[in-house]
């Protein structure tokens, strides 16, 4: 198995939160940084002129369903009122779904990118006054079989769950992917 650097990894985060804020999904601009989104920018200008037409952006194209259609699926589909988004990176769901007191959200990521995160959004719940027990963080690495029981402690284990994991499978070989979705299955197992 080759080793995974979390580096190449994070920057994805900011250029999809920078497309979340670019099309409008809510929350999305508490997450940008100035400096990613001015540098984001400048490349489409400079580097892709044809993208600067929505119909041409394969942000517009492939990340706004995808994220749309999760939100879509959760909200009318599944009547699942507890939700572990792992690899969250900067993703604005969890606030967004814990605006509704009946949904347990809990945002999970490698310790550097949940840190920069959870000091967002408790700045930001701390600036509107507003306490949310329903929104939680946990540092998971779901490389890693000692993690479940972070998890497990918090949820209740006799309600339906629902696991998001938008955008985290193209970075891992097959045996990784092994890995990852039998430690999924293995919380999934217990609730």
């Amino acid at each position: 198995m080759r080793k995974i650097d979390p580096l190449k990894i994070s920057p994805t985060a900011h250029i999809t939160c920078h497309a979340w804020d670019y099309l409008g999904i809510s929350n999305s601009q508490y997450f940008i940084d100035k400096k990613v989104k001015f540098i984001l920018n400048l490349l489409r200008f400079i580097a892709f002129p044809i993208f600067l037409k929505k119909e041409n952006d394969y942000i517009y194209n492939m990340l706004e369903p995808r994220h749309r259609l999760i939100d879509y699926l959760i909200f009318s589909k599944f009547p699942y009122f507890q939700i572990i988004e792992f690899a969250c990176g900067l993703s604005p769901r969890g606030m967004t779904f814990s605006e509704n007191p009946e949904y347990l959200y809990i945002e999970s990521d490698l310790p550097d990118m949940l840190n920069r995160k959870k000091s967002i959004v408790n700045n930001i719940y701390l600036k509107k006054g507003i306490k949310k027990g329903n929104h939680k963080f946990v540092e998971f690495n779901l490389l890693e079989k000692r993690n479940k029981e972070k998890i497990l402690n918090i949820i209740d284990r006799n309600k339906p769950t629902i696991i998001i994991t938008e955008g985290l499978t193209p970075y891992f070989d097959k045996e990784h992917l092994k890995i990852i979705f039998s430690n999924i299955l293995e919380i999934l197992k217990e609730t």
